[in-house]
């Protein structure tokens, strides 16, 4: 057992993950008014988003404390990494401008580039199922006032 280690990138990444998500969750609840899931405060979410990052934090670590033979790291990938990126931002720069509907559209559109097998049919239908769906969850399930077009 004395050649075996432990993943020690990896059980770091965990412990700043919790700890991100712990600090989240905290200065949340410590600043603004949580309320209740049928009548969300405004530190209703960033508490629950926090508590997420922190379990799946743990769950990392933890993960990664059991195992103990580090995986060959992976390879980065500057098109999925562009492809994202460039998403992120075509939605940010445009979803004011354009509305949500074409905005969540060209982030699909973006972010599919990442995968070099997708072709554009595929994405068009993709774009157009997840606009969909996205438009039905923050509109008639959750009832934010987003604007579907701006033209």
């Amino acid at each position: 057992m004395a050649d075996e280690t432990r993943d020690l990138r990896d059980v770091l990444t965990g412990v700043l993950l919790a700890g991100l998500g712990l600090a989240v969750a905290g200065y949340a609840l410590a600043t603004y008014r949580l309320g209740t899931p049928a009548a969300m405060g405004p530190g209703f979410f960033p508490t629950m988003l926090g508590g997420v990052l922190a379990a799946l934090g743990a769950a990392i670590g933890l993960a990664a404390w059991r195992r103990t033979r580090p995986e060959a790291a992976p390879q980065p990938k500057p098109r999925a990494m562009l492809a994202v990126t460039a998403g992120i931002l075509a939605f940010a720069l445009t979803v004011r401008a354009l509305g949500f509907v074409p905005s969540a559209f060209l982030l699909v559109l973006c972010v599919g580039m990442a995968d070099a097998t997708n072709h554009l049919p595929r994405l068009l239908l993709l774009g157009a199922a997840l606009t969909l769906l996205s438009w039905a969850i923050f509109v008639f399930g959750l009832g934010m006032p987003l604007s579907a077009f701006n033209l």
